[in-house]
């Protein structure tokens, strides 16, 4: 699970009311100290100080904890009321930032829909940013929403010319869009800024199999394969290779 970013920490030092000094967490820094040593008394004392007034930063701490006790639904869930309180104070930017890693714990926890809606309103409070449009990709192509997903890669793309993993993302857009030529003239592009990025030449096998240029996409996968043996893709491609070959 990445880390919940930390720029929003910074923008939620905010004074807190005055009650709050009795909680035995009064910081994130604390919040984050205490997780390390003891996630489950850390989400206790992150109750209390929300109790007494913590605000916002509170919330986090206990998103924080949640997520360290593996309960990330409900972890999402505090975020996202936390940013849609227009009456806490948070800028804008802050609640963005909230609001897209609320929709990084749904899609951890492979709730698509909820990730949409949260990483689409992420780009209302603040418009788009590379990483935020590969994520909500992300969940439309769960969904199967892979023009939608597209549609945001090639935006991505616009704001990041220079990034191959997005020409590998927009090429598995296309070829599960019905234009594998398309994807594979991502992916050989891709290959050409970077001749070892693992998604690309998965992408480019794949891409070179549904057009039926079998021998091109073996080759193209014992590479990925020869290069990183125990990866997730490489894997993914010997099962590929397997099954076309009929064992």
């Amino acid at each position: 699970m990445r880390p919940l970013t930390a720029p929003v920490f910074a923008l939620l030092a905010l004074p807190l009311l005055a009650g709050s000094a009795a909680a035995e967490i009064r910081s994130m820094a604390e919040c984050r100290a205490r997780i390390q040593e003891d996630a489950s008394r850390a989400r206790e004392e992150a109750a209390q100080w929300v109790t007494l007034g913590g605000g916002p930063e509170a919330n986090v701490c206990t998103a924080e904890t949640l997520i360290a006790l593996g309960a990330k639904n409900s972890a999402a869930q505090i975020l996202t009321s936390t940013a849609d309180d227009r009456n806490n104070g948070l800028p804008a930017a802050t609640r963005s930032r909230l609001m897209r890693d609320a929709g990084r714990l749904w899609l951890d926890e492979d709730q698509p829909r909820l990730a949409l809606e949260a990483l689409s309103r992420t780009i209302q409070l603040t418009g788009a940013d590379p990483d935020t449009l590969v994520l909500r990709a992300e969940a439309q192509g769960r969904l199967g929403l892979w023009q939608s997903a597209m549609t945001d890669l090639d935006r991505a793309l616009k704001l990041a010319p220079d990034r191959p993993d997005l020409l590998a993302l927009r090429a598995a857009a296309r070829r599960k869009s019905d234009d594998p030529q398309g994807g594979l003239e991502d992916a050989q592009a891709a290959l050409e800024a970077n001749p070892t990025l693992p998604e690309a030449l998965f992408e480019k096998g794949a891409c070179l199999a549904v057009l039926g240029r079998m021998p091109e996409a073996l080759d193209t996968w014992f590479k990925l394969i020869e290069q990183d043996p125990e990866s997730q893709l490489a894997r993914l491609a010997q099962r590929n290779m397997q099954r076309l070959s009929g064992n």
